[in-house]
C-alpha cells in the first residue's frame, strides 16, 4: 500500500491515526522489511504539505513513523547504512509535526545481554573489571 491507501483505509475503518512504514525503497531483505508507506528519502516542503493536507482531510494522524532494522548489527557498513537512514526517518517526522519515531534498539548476535550490560559500549579494555571481554563477569557489590 502506498501512502494515500494507508490512510483511506484507516479512515474507513475510523481509524484516527496510523503508524507509517518508512523502509529505503529498495528490494526487501527479510519479512516487512522494505515495507515503505512514504518516501522520506524525497520529502520535500510539498511533498510534506501533500501528507499533512491528506491526512486531515481523512481525519487520521499519523501516530508515528516506523523504521526497524537492526541497530546494533554487528556489520559496521549495515549499521551506518541503517543510521543513516534512521536519520532520514527522523528529519521527516519533525518535518511532518509528527516528533515520533519507532524503531527496534537492536541485537548483537555474537553478545548476551549479561555481557553487554556489563559494558554496553565495548569501552573498557580487556582486562579491565567491567570489560565485556572478559569471561569471568565481575558484579558491584
Amino acid at each position: 500500500m502506498n501512502f494515500e491507501q494507508v490512510v483511506d483505509t484507516a479512515s474507513a475503518l475510523g481509524y484516527s491515526c496510523v503508524e507509517l512504514a518508512c523502509w529505503p525503497q529498495e528490494q526487501a531483505s527479510r519479512r516487512y522489511a522494505g515495507v515503505s508507506h512514504l518516501n522520506v528519502a524525497e520529502l520535500d516542503d510539498v511533498l510534506a504539505a501533500h501528507v499533512k493536507e491528506y491526512c486531515a482531510g481523512k481525519g487520521v494522524e499519523i501516530s508515528s513513523l516506523a523504521y526497524y532494522p537492526n541497530n546494533l548489527d554487528e556489520d559496521l557498513e549495515h549499521r551506518s547504512y541503517f543510521h543513516d537512514h534512521l536519520r532520514k526517518v527522523i528529519d521527516a517526522s519533525a518535518k511532518l509535526g509528527i516528533n515520533i519515531v519507532t524503531t527496534f534498539v537492536g541485537r548483537m548476535h555474537t553478545e548476551t545481554a549479561r555481557r553487554l550490560r556489563s559494558d554496553p559500549l565495548g569501552t573498557h579494555p580487556p582486562g579491565h573489571p567491567r570489560s565485556r571481554h572478559q569471561v569471568d563477569h565481575h558484579r558491584a557489590g
